[in-house]
């Protein structure tokens, strides 16, 4: 949707889109990381219960389970690194600028990305209509 609304230069448009797609994105990332926990808790409790030895394997560490076991899937780390990146301030504020420097807009870029930035560390799951009334306040009232 971002895409064609950059191609018809409704800017501000694209720059909503832009961000709902930061939201799925970080949604997904969540969800994988919840996947890489579970993997852990399953492993842990198989090696248990057949006895499985993982002498000999250094794997390294990424986290830790709520249940106390060790995660050593390579991708935890990367989903949590990219979750913390893109809903960074300087994360947001790299996304939408480009959009908003072409809606003329740029002004307001340090604002939006605040308020989306803090949105996403605050909410588990993202409504389009929350995300739209942020943007909005800033591109619209702005």
């Amino acid at each position: 949707m971002r895409v064609f609304l950059q191609k018809e230069e409704k800017y501000s448009q694209a720059a909503l889109f832009a961000i709902w797609s930061i939201c799925k994105d970080i949604e997904r990332d969540r969800h994988n990381i919840q996947g890489s926990i579970s993997l852990a808790d399953q492993l842990a409790a198989n090696n248990a219960e057949f006895g499985f030895l993982s002498e000999g394997r250094s794997e390294e560490v990424y986290g830790t389970t709520p249940k106390g076991n060790p995660i050593t899937d390579q991708a935890y780390k990367m989903f949590h690194d990219r979750v913390r990146e893109i809903s960074s301030l300087d994360g947001v504020r790299g996304r939408i600028l480009p959009l908003l420097k072409k809606a003329k807009k740029e002004g307001v870029a340090d604002d939006v990305a605040e308020s989306i930035s803090k949105y996403l560390n605050s909410a588990e799951r993202y409504e389009l209509r929350e995300v739209r009334d942020i943007v909005n306040e800033f591109l619209v009232n702005g």
